[in-house]
């Protein structure tokens, strides 16, 4: 998986359409999974023809159709998506991420209990400081 790249959405979606159904599919097994996107049978070609060359599906001939199989699991798809923002967003610092989303999460019931009334002065700030202040 180190050696691929991020899916575009629509190839993402085609992928997650694939994991659905399971095993051996069809292009004609997916219409239904991917009718929401109004693609026409060629675009849905194309793109599986993008997903086989990047190592993401097999392709095997059964009559006249193609059997496409995922090379790729969905778990391991979203281990290597989380790798990537986490590196993407916070230099591959785990440590960076959990930081943030608790500073954030602190922010959060800050203002939600301002907004309920329930304001306590945290790190310093007076109660005439309340957030709700900023609204008015």
């Amino acid at each position: 998986m180190d050696d691929k790249k991020r899916l575009p959405d629509a190839e993402l979606a085609v992928m997650q359409a694939i994991w659905a159904v399971g095993g051996e599919v069809s292009r004609g097994d997916l219409d239904g999974a991917l009718a929401s996107h109004g693609w026409s049978a060629n675009t849905v070609n194309t793109y599986l023809t993008r997903l086989c060359e990047k190592g993401f599906l097999s392709s095997r001939r059964e009559g006249r159709n193609n059997l496409y199989t995922p090379l790729v699991s969905k778990d391991r798809y979203l281990e290597f998506e989380s790798r990537s923002v986490l590196k993407w967003l916070y230099g591959g610092s785990l440590g960076s991420f959990v930081e943030r989303r608790a500073a954030a999460r602190t922010e959060r019931d800050r203002r939600a209990a301002a907004v309920f009334g329930r304001y306590e002065p945290v790190n310093g700030d007076k109660k005439e400081d309340a957030p709700w202040k900023h609204f008015c």
